[in-house]
């Protein structure tokens, strides 16, 4: 039996998926981070504070806002951040097809092995 010898182009195509992947979960860890502190900040703010509008320290940026301005700012920094995530995920598989130098996309591989199959 021969043995098997992956094509010459899979090296870097693989290097082309690790390259994407690694920006994809920076992304992905910021997002989780923020989205974090966010749910902390809920969590941690009582009635008590919102009714009468008291300051809450940031403590990395060294500074106190109400907390009222948490609950407003959060969707405006959540959402793009969202939305940034998913098309970084979204523009990955782009990405690999196109570095394929036989341009075949998953329906393609298929249709090639079917092929392949018949002129056995």
């Amino acid at each position: 039996m021969d043995q098997f010898e992956p094509p010459k182009h899979l090296s870097s195509l693989t290097a082309t998926i690790n390259d994407g992947s690694k920006s994809v979960q920076a992304g992905t860890l910021a997002f989780t981070v923020v989205g974090l502190y966010l749910v902390a900040t809920a969590f941690s703010a009582t009635d008590e504070d919102l009714l009468l509008a008291h300051m809450a320290p940031v403590a990395q940026l060294g500074v106190q806002l109400p907390v009222t301005f948490s609950f407003a700012i959060a969707p405006v920094v959540f959402a793009p951040l969202h939305i940034y995530t998913l098309i970084r995920y979204d523009m990955r598989p782009p990405k690999v097809r196109r570095r394929d130098p036989r341009g075949l996309t998953q329906r393609g591989v298929r249709r090639a092995s079917r092929i392949g199959q018949m002129g056995q």
